[in-house]
């Protein structure tokens, strides 16, 4: 009784077949790719005979000669070949051994040649072209319903915008800025830092950095409150010996004033180099410009400007590009 089984014929491209086949004698299982008829062609009684003529691969002529092949495959493509193979009862090495196995012999390279041939590798990627053209078509759609292609323009536009032209951006808005999603990504990209009063006693940043500082609107005739940030945007806690350091050093120090300023609710000052802008109660009005002196005199600086903390006590500037 012959040893030798096929388990399974898969048809691959014109007469190339992948055959697995199994070996009662030494319970293996093994994959080769061969050149058949047409599958209509192979008859039980075609198929007892090959199995009778096939030799199984590890019985194939060993040498002496190794070599090791690494191969670069997407992810998604290695578990989906993976997945096959165990369907077939072989594995991914055993593959990709037939593959080159098959590529190796003489007899087939016109089987291979037709394989690879131009005319196949056009179809192939004419397929693959309209595949990507199906996927552009549906993200331009997703894009247009959600309105991202509108903000792709926005930040295409505004790419290179400079501090005291988004400063310039935001004047003139209601009492807080109210930054559009847009901006709000325009200041995360560029590296702002929006800062305004929020109620009476809340200092907001916005931007590069999410921070919440709080003051004591009570003391109308001094500073409500003294905000100082680490380097990378962190507000410092009062008590700390690093917010006393650098309080000492007057580094990256806003002092914030509440109606005590310019007839203005919210006032701040700093030697962090930045833009002001002003905001007003319900918006600017052109009508009222003679008497309407703002509601706030708001900030924004670039988070790059801050001083890096030193262990010598003297300030020095880090800068990041965004």
């Amino acid at each position: 009784m012959n040893a030798t089984k096929i388990t399974h014929i898969v048809p691959l491209f014109g007469d190339i077949y992948l055959v697995v086949v199994e070996n009662s004698e030494i319970e293996k299982r093994d994959v080769m790719l061969l050149v058949l008829p047409t599958k209509d062609a192979l008859t039980p009684e075609c198929i007892e005979n090959m199995e009778k003529t096939l030799l199984f691969p590890c019985c194939l002529p060993s040498s002496d000669r190794f070599e090791d092949i690494i191969i670069e495959v997407e992810s998604g493509l290695f578990e989906k070949v993976t997945k096959w193979c165990a369907q077939l009862g072989v594995s991914l090495e055993q593959l990709v051994l037939a593959f080159i196995r098959f590529c190796g012999c003489t007899d087939n390279h016109t089987a291979l040649k037709e394989w690879f041939s131009p005319i196949n590798i056009l179809t192939e990627l004419a397929s693959t072209i309209d595949e990507l053209e199906c996927v552009r078509a549906e993200l331009i759609e997703i894009k247009q319903r959600f309105g991202l292609d509108k903000q792709e323009a926005f930040l295409k536009a505004k790419a290179n915008i400079s501090l005291k032209e988004f400063a310039t951006m935001l004047h003139g808005r209601d009492c807080q800025p109210n930054l559009t999603p847009e901006e709000l990504l325009l200041a995360k990209k560029r590296g702002f830092v929006v800062v305004y009063g929020d109620s009476d006693d809340r200092v907001e940043f916005e931007g590069a950095i999410r921070e919440e500082g709080h003051t004591n609107p009570l003391t109308k005739d001094s500073p409500a409150g003294v905000l100082v940030l680490s380097e990378h945007g962190k507000l410092l806690l009062d008590d700390s010996e690093m917010y006393a350091e650098y309080i000492k050093e007057n580094r990256n120090v806003i002092t914030v004033y509440y109606c005590c300023r310019d007839n203005l609710n919210w006032v701040f000052e700093t030697d962090i180099p930045h833009e002001t802008f002003l905001t007003y109660d319900g918006g600017y009005d052109e009508r009222y410009a003679d008497i309407d002196d703002g509601f706030a005199r708001c900030m924004v600086f670039e988070l790059c400007s801050l001083s890096a903390h030193q262990d010598n006590g003297s300030p020095q500037r880090k800068f990041w590009t965004t």
